[in-house]
């Protein structure tokens, strides 16, 4: 299963902003791929980050 960023959002999965997923992802906290227009995120790496978020400070958010 692979999620968009949108989707891995929801509060049934990460439960946090899109715009922190992808400063996770720019700053290689989160593992993803960009096939086209939108990042794709593995299942299992959302597991893998739901259950040991990574901490992405305001700054790093505002630096991406």
């Amino acid at each position: 299963m692979v999620f968009t960023v949108l989707e891995a959002s929801q509060p049934d999965q990460l439960g946090r902003s899109p715009n922190w997923i992808r400063a996770g992802i720019k700053l290689g906290k989160i593992k993803a791929r960009k096939p086209g227009k939108t990042y794709i995120i593995d299942g299992a790496e959302v597991k893998r980050v739901k259950a040991n978020p990574p901490t992405i400070t305001r700054k790093d958010m505002r630096r991406c």
